[in-house]
């Protein structure tokens, strides 16, 4: 047992000084998408239409959103510009099929977000984290494009 809960406390220790993080996977199955979150972050109960699932850090100011919701005829430009709409935006690209967007949202926090269009779906990941944590959450950033499909 104390060689259990001595492991443990070293995993943890290592989480938190070397800011390496451990990552887990959430898969949207009414959506058809999955993406890899922080296992520092808590997920939530999924929403009760299924689209989608909140995970939140401990302290509660990093929070990453995952949806879906059918498109009902809005192309991805109208839902790039939909969403950056008073925010203010250091980076974006956008793709035939998908989107990113960063910068500063109405909170002074840092947003980062994700978005594809795929048959009429629109599925969507957004990283919100403050200024103090940007060194650990742009890194999340980086896996969140890569592992979102």
């Amino acid at each position: 047992m104390k060689k259990i809960l001595m492991f443990l406390i070293l995993c943890c220790v290592n989480t938190l000084v070397f800011g390496q993080l451990t990552y887990d996977t959430y898969c949207n199955s009414r959506f058809d998408y999955c993406v890899e979150y922080p296992t520092t972050l808590e997920p939530q109960p999924e929403a009760e239409n299924g689209d989608g699932r909140l995970f939140i850090s401990k302290n509660k100011k990093v929070k990453l959103f995952a949806w879906a919701n059918i498109s009902l005829d809005e192309d991805l430009e109208s839902k790039l510009e939909t969403t950056i709409r008073g925010e203010k935006v250091v980076y974006k690209a956008v793709k035939k099929d998908w989107f990113i967007v960063s910068g500063y949202n109405k909170d002074g926090n840092i947003f980062y977000q994700k978005t594809i269009l795929s048959n009429g779906i629109f599925k969507t990941v957004l990283l919100e984290y403050p200024i103090a944590e940007k060194p650990t959450y742009d890194k999340v950033c980086e896996k969140l494009a890569k592992s979102f499909k």
